[in-house]
Order: C-alpha cells, then structure tokens, then sequence
C-alpha cells in the first residue's frame, strides 16, 4: 500500500479535497470562471514593492542565516506595537511569535495546546482545513452549526463544552461567510467559556483566527478577544492583505495575560521548529516589519461583492450579505448542493460546496478574481439559477 491507512481514511472523509482539484470540463481554460479559491488576484501594493527592494539592497551580514524561531526580534516589535497602537494594549514583542503563515500559526498553538482526547469546538460553516488541523495533532473536532444567520450559537456551544474541551476556534472576518461576529456576541463567548473553566476547572482557550481582520468593507470593527478572555489566542497574517499569500508570512499573538504565556510562548517556539517550519522566511520577515496597517485597495473586491450580490439576489439565490473577507456562502435552490454544483459546472463555473464548510446546502464563491471574470459569470449564474424553479 502506498499510502498511509490513515490518510487513506482521511481521503474519504473529506472527498472534496480531491473533487475541487480533479474536476473535468468541457470549457477552455479562458472560458471557466474559478470561484473556488481565496487567493487575491491583485498585486500587492507599491509599498511592499519598496520594502522588499529596499531590504534586498540593505542587506546586512547574516541577514539570510537561521535565526530564532520565534522570528526576527525587530519584526516581532514592529508587529507587538502595531497591534498595541490598533487595539490600545500593551503586547510586548516577546508575546509575538512569527509563523509560516496563518496556517502554520494554527498548526503551531493546537499542536501546543491539545493532547490526544482532547477536543477542539469548530462553528459551521467553518475553515474547511480546521477539522484537519485539529486531526494532525490527535484532537477530536466538535462541529457546533451556527444559526441560520450563521453567527455562533451561544446555546449550542454551552451544550458542546465538555471536561475534553481544550479551546474553541473563531474566524472573523469569517470564511466562508464573510461576516464580521458582533463584538456583544464575542463577550458572551468569553463569559460562557470562563463560566465552564470554573465548573470543570479546566482552560478553555479561545483561538482568535484573524487572518482576514483588515479585509472589511461595511461591517462593524472587528472585536478585541484579547481583551475578552486571558485564554486568547490570535492568528493574523499578511498572505490575503498583502496579497503575497506564496511568500508564507503570519504571526502568533498570545495574550499577554494569559497565566501560562511563558510556557505557551516557549512552547509555539519549539514547534516552530519540530513541526519543520524551522522559522519564518527572514527576507519577507524584514520586509513586513515596516508594512504594519499597510493593506491592498480594497476597490476592486468591493465592486465584485456588490455586482455579485445584486445579480444573484435578482436571480433568486438566499444568501447573507458578507461584511468582510471575500466569500459570498449562497444557499442552494436544491436539496442537493451537488447537482447545483454541477450545473455550474456546465456553465463553466466552478464554486466549493457547502459540505467542505459543514453546512451542506449551499456553496461559496471566492470574488477576489478580475472583475471580467465576475462580468462573464453573471449570466451563467442565472441561466444556472433557472433550472431550479422555485
């Protein structure tokens, strides 16, 4: 056998791993729309341009050599007092540690936090890697559905919470949904987690993954967790606003409150290093240490996301209108998400199905692409719609 049993089984419990990358089509490769991947088609802005030329031209000696695996300490304080300046705290640098992207970061404190047994509470529609990341490191996801607004769902979690919960993961801006979670809601969260620490006299950490928190359009500001819950963690990157998701740059926050910050610092910095990252690319580190608040024009996504929106409303589509990110999650007119799935198909678009979020019954459109691609996809979408009579 020339795979692992494990990864076998892992194969068919998410199908559309393989699906998403393997589908066939009739369509030329100029004809297909792709709305299945976030990736931001746009350059990054003129001011990565110089502070990538400016780093390469002042290189020091050793500027290429390994260094500590938590980073670049003149990296980890320019992103310690941005965030202290954006969020009015106090983060000192040692409390920030450079990661292999956002999804390096996650790997890193789940790896440091869970044990086997443990279990880790996802809210659908969810990351579609969460459930992944939790299984590398021998944890046990908890799906919780979120409501039909696709905000957490306060009860459903406390049900969800058990002596095994280890922490609790949430994504805002949300993908798939684009929606920014109400900081009220946010603060019930946190009363409810220290609620339950007190009765299983355990830790709950709450993993704040905010890789998307300066891609915001009309929504309200995006919560503080840090200030919410001692347990806290935060997850950001610079992949989406940057858009130099190929250069793998994030960053780990650990609240500085937090009682075990030391070990848990100590901790994600070993990581970095057995779980292969080693550290965090040294040029991009150095580049990003003078880009802090600096962020793609969000123009073109804005125009995508009102264009899309106020076609698929007209065509009959239900969705919820996203504030942030750069998904729309557009509920099926069919049972069957996948027969929807593949009329889009038929007309050359191709979207991820709901089932790879947790929440069948809908799927997602990623609308950082060109505009022409969301101009030559309308029609379709309503000739796809029309097929399905309500």
């Amino acid at each position: 056998m020339g795979v692992s049993k494990r990864i076998l089984n892992l194969m068919k419990r998410y199908p559309w791993l393989a699906q998403t990358a393997t589908t066939g089509l009739t369509h030329t490769a100029k004809e297909i729309c792709d709305f299945r991947r976030g990736y931001p088609h746009t350059e990054p802005p003129e001011e990565f341009r110089r502070a990538l030329t400016d780093t390469v031209e002042n290189d020091r000696t050793g500027a290429h050599r390994y260094m500590q695996n938590a980073g670049f300490l003149e990296t980890r304080k320019a992103v310690a007092d941005y965030i202290s300046q954006e969020r009015k705290c106090d983060i000192p640098p040692e409390c920030v540690l450079m990661s292999y992207g956002a999804s390096g970061a996650a790997n890193v404190i789940l790896k440091a936090l869970v044990d086997a047994g443990d279990e880790v509470i996802l809210q659908a529609p969810y990351m579609p890697e969460y459930p992944l990341y939790v299984d590398n490191h021998g944890a046990s996801p908890v799906v919780v559905q979120t409501g039909a607004d696709f905000l957490p769902d306060i009860s459903a979690i406390n049900k969800a919470i058990t002596p095994n919960t280890r922490a609790i993961i949430v994504n805002s801006p949300n993908n798939p949904t684009g929606l920014i979670y109400p900081e009220p809601l946010l603060r019930a969260l946190c009363v409810l987690l220290q609620h339950k620490e007190k009765d299983f006299k355990s830790t709950i950490y709450l993993i704040s993954d905010e890789r998307l928190r300066n891609i915001t359009y009309d929504g309200p500001p995006v919560a503080d967790v840090l200030k919410m819950h001692t347990n806290s963690v935060v997850i950001g990157s610079y992949s989406k606003t940057l858009a130099v998701g190929g250069e793998r740059i994030g960053y780990l926050v650990i609240n500085p409150r937090c009682p075990c910050k030391k070990d848990l610092v100590m901790a994600c910095a070993t990581l970095i290093r057995t779980l292969g990252f080693v550290n965090a690319p040294a040029l991009i580190q150095r580049a990003v240490a003078r880009l802090q608040g600096v962020t793609i024009d969000l123009a073109p996504y804005r125009r995508n996301r009102d264009k899309l929106c106020k076609a698929l409303k007209e065509f009959g589509y239900a969705f919820v209108r996203p504030e942030g990110a750069f998904y729309i999650f557009v509920k099926t007119p069919s049972k069957d998400e996948m027969k929807l799935v593949k009329t889009l198909e038929q007309e050359g678009i191709l979207v991820v199905p709901g089932e790879a979020f947790g929440r069948p019954g809908h799927f997602r459109i990623a609308f950082c692409v060109d505009e022409a691609t969301v101009e030559r996809a309308l029609p379709r979408f309503k000739r796809a719609r029309e097929k399905f009579p309500a």
